[in-house]
């Protein structure tokens, strides 16, 4: 057994360029691998650590302070069978615009605020309101990279602006992303939240939170948080009905219900994804490994046959060789690998705190000793495997061939650019012969740099369809944006909004949960009402059509596939005490709500809800209109009629606020490949040049010695494999649409995403193309300065 490992040992001295690059990728690739599983596994951890720490509640409405409102949720609360114990809070709910004072724009958002002086039971962030003034304010950890402590932000009502100083940080789990739940959960003085309610009432109104808390042996037992939060939302529909019939102008609909369950997974989504795609670039990392590898054992057991030879002429079998060529490449993954996880185990803190920037609660879990020591034997034992693989071609040699060196006595390769009779400059006819005659290397080429420019164009495909294009995105979640938002508004002011100046199109829509039912199957479903559901911009209808009669409802693909419906069937909708019977049109995609939502007309919804008595206008603007062209036309509306009951959102603005985080991430991602990319194109082309010198070190000292320059053969280097990494480039970033959509659906179908907008403009396809060929042809330009510092005499004798 030693005589093999010293074997091993040397010959991992000869091919020592090989094993220091395939040392390297295996060292990024375990490294990635295990960061991205640990982070994998343990977001969920992150978040019901972060739960528990807190008290969590699984259940929680935000509620208007109504006094009949009140009275109704806390019954509900009350008759919810799996409902233990409740308590409520008092919170402020704002619409303003916001800023640090560093920036120059304002942005509108929606607040969520309460008191730093709350002490509540469950759902306690451990706040510690000593030292804490008057104007200080405490925001969301995912804003940390936009309000650091100290710094001055401002909210502005109309057109008071308060300005606060941001005094820390806080970790709700349930509002811990933007893309989550589109509201800023914040924390500051009692009289700043009295005063805000004082002076704009239309803007600022006072609510209350109801957190439930759900016997934990249930949810042991399968109960889902979803279906808590449903007893509670029909209880409180059904005692809600009579204030309805008293109060048609009040809307009791305008709550936010949440439970657990459903934020715990719409928090992860982001991380999972950019995690997903780090984890995949990972494994592509070490398949180009493993491919510059197999290449390089090919090589050296072609330059070492005679060793071969000799070794099988002594008694060496040609498993002792195969087993001899296990240990050298197996051993040197082994080492890569431990120091990849080591170096992993001594980053997770700030790795996690990337993570972290994203989930927007801090990584509280340890190292997952579990994953290092699958990353490590899964490595391992692959590398094994391959090596196994490639140890076959030792069966394929004798020794009287290996004591010949491998050598035939003729070459019956044919002779694609002949020097007499080409009429192409000698270092371009030199470089095409070097091609043409190694197809195997130029194969290995194609395929390193169409693995390589597929990863690359994904990568700013990701950044450019997530990271830069709102409308793209708002397209494919179904997230109506258009350039301005009236909330709360009166709906006898459809038409007078429809026929403002510079407007193309109006939605008027309305929003309740109602139950939907499909034999023994149900769903408290988030349901979008519209005058006309063709009005929506960013309708994506997968099957079917819009509903349009008022018997008529369409559902997301995946809530039709919860309730097991088809187009066609019949479903049941209760509201309260109103049950109606509606027939499904369509399925279309929508991800709000984790993509389960429903679509029907404000005639059908009438059915249910009565009268309709606020409607959000979503104005979309003529191209050259702005949002305050528009926004001052409303105003003049709602003054005509004294009506100062509406919010104003700038739809664009508030979009880029929660796609930041987006942005942000996939930036984060697209940079990682792109470095990555760069330090793969670089390793394996200095690889493959270095072992073509080596190889071709006598053919070049003669060409030398005839004549050729040392600049043309630098030129002949240059240009050996540019036609190989110029086709893989050019096929990788044609490949890269459809591999890339493919991927992004198995992501995205979590979410109830069948169609997915991807794809990469020709600007970042031509970077990603040339930026690999010219690293390439750069890399081939260093390494063949080799050749310069060589005499033709030295070249031609050397051994």
């Amino acid at each position: 057994m030693y005589k093999l490992f010293f074997i091993a040992w040397n010959n991992i001295k000869k091919q020592k360029g090989d094993m220091i690059t395939f040392l390297l990728f295996t060292m990024l690739a375990s490294y990635l691998v295990f960061q991205c599983s640990s982070s994998l596994l343990g977001m969920g951890k992150v978040m019901d650590s972060r739960f528990k720490e807190v008290n969590g509640a699984e259940v929680i409405i935000l509620a208007d302070d109504y006094e009949e409102e009140i009275a109704a949720w806390t019954q509900a609360f009350a008759e919810a069978k799996d409902i233990i114990d409740t308590e409520q809070t008092p919170f402020l709910r704002a619409y303003c615009s916001f800023r640090n004072t560093k920036d120059a724009d304002f942005e509108e958002f929606q607040f969520l605020i309460e008191p730093y002086t709350v002490n509540p039971k469950y759902m306690n962030l451990g706040l510690k309101p000593e030292g804490l003034g008057e104007k200080d304010i405490l925001v969301p950890m995912f804003l940390k990279s936009r309000l650091a402590i100290g710094d001055t932000m401002e909210l502005k009502f109309n057109d008071d602006v308060y300005s606060f100083r941001v005094a820390g940080y806080t970790e709700d789990p349930y509002f811990s992303s933007s893309i989550n739940i589109t509201v800023y959960y914040c924390y500051m003085s009692q009289s700043m939240i009295d005063t805000l309610a004082e002076k704009h009432p239309s803007l600022a109104g006072m609510g209350m939170v109801f957190r439930g808390k759900v016997d934990e042996k249930a949810l042991d037992n399968g109960l889902l948080t979803s279906d808590v939060e449903k007893q509670v939302t029909t209880v409180f529909h059904r005692l809600i009905a009579p204030a309805e019939a008293e109060h048609p102008e009040r809307d009791y609909n305008d709550f936010m219900a949440v439970n657990w369950q459903m934020m715990r997974g719409g928090a992860q989504f982001l991380p999972q994804v950019v995690m997903a795609v780090v984890l995949l670039f990972a494994v592509i990392i070490l398949v180009v490994a493993f491919v510059i590898i197999a290449y390089g054992v090919r090589d050296f057991i072609i330059r070492n046959m005679k060793n071969t030879g000799i070794l099988e002429a002594a008694g060496y079998t040609t498993a002792s060789l195969r087993a001899t060529l296990c240990i050298q490449i197996t051993a040197v993954a082994y080492v890569g690998c431990k120091i990849g996880i080591i170096a992993g185990v001594l980053t997770q803190k700030p790795f996690g705190d990337l993570v972290s920037g994203i989930l927007g609660i801090s990584w509280n879990q340890p190292v997952n000793y579990g994953a290092a020591v699958c990353t490590l034997f899964g490595l391992t034992l692959t590398t094994l495997l391959i090596a196994w693989l490639l140890g076959g071609r030792y069966k394929k040699i004798t020794v009287l061939d290996a004591l010949r060196g491998g050598i035939n006595t003729h070459n019956y390769k044919k002779n694609h650019v002949p020097l007499d009779k080409t009429a192409l400059p000698l270092p371009v006819a030199m470089s095409l012969k070097s091609t043409l005659g190694g197809k195997r290397r130029s194969i290995l080429l194609v395929l390193i740099s169409a693995i390589l420019a597929i990863a690359m164009t994904c990568g700013f495909a990701l950044y450019e369809t997530f990271g830069m294009d709102d409308e793209a995105m708002g397209e494919m979640f179904g997230f109506e944006i258009g350039t301005i938002q009236v909330m709360k508004s009166n709906p006898a002011y459809d038409e007078e909004i429809r026929s403002m100046k510079g407007v193309s199109n109006v939605l008027t829509c309305a929003t309740f949960e109602p139950i939907i039912k499909k034999g023994d199957k149900e769903w408290s479903t988030y349901t979008f009402a519209e005058s006309d559901v063709n009005e929506r911009l960013n309708l994506m209808v997968l099957k079917g059509r819009v509903p349009v009669h008022d018997n008529e409802i369409m559902l997301t693909q995946v809530l039709a596939e919860d309730l097991g419906v088809n187009i066609g069937d019949v479903v049941t909708v209760t509201f309260g005490k109103k049950t109606e019977e509606f027939i499904v049109t369509g399925f279309d995609q929508r991800m709000e709500h984790m993509g389960r939502t429903a679509n029907m007309t404000f005639d059908a919804a009438k059915k249910l809800v009565g009268s309709i008595e606020a409607v959000t206008y979503i104005v979309t603007a003529e191209d050259g209109v702005t949002y305050d062209d528009i926004a001052s036309e409303v105003k003049a509306i709602y003054a005509a009629h004294d009506d100062s009951s509406y919010v104003l959102v700038d739809s664009a603005k508030n979009m880029k606020v929660t796609t930041g985080t987006v942005s942000k991430a996939m930036k984060a991602v697209c940079v990682v490949i792109a470095v990555i990319t760069a330090f793969i194109v670089i390793f394996t082309e200095a690889l493959i040049i270095r072992g073509k010198i080596t190889r071709e070190w006598r053919d070049m000292g003669i060409s030398k010695a005839l004549g050729m320059t040392s600049g043309q053969q630098i030129l002949q280097i240059m240009l050996s494999n540019l036609p190989a990494v110029l086709l893989g480039s050019v096929l990788g970033v044609f490949l890269a649409g459809p591999s890339g959509k493919a991927l992004c659906r198995v992501i995205f179908s979590l979410f109830g995403m069948k169609r997915v907008n991807f794809g990469a403009s020709f600007s970042f396809k031509a970077v990603s193309a040339l930026g690999i060929v010219l690293m390439a042809v750069a890399t081939a330009a260093v390494m063949g300065l080799r050749v310069r510092r060589c005499k033709p005499v030295e070249m031609i004798t050397e051994e």
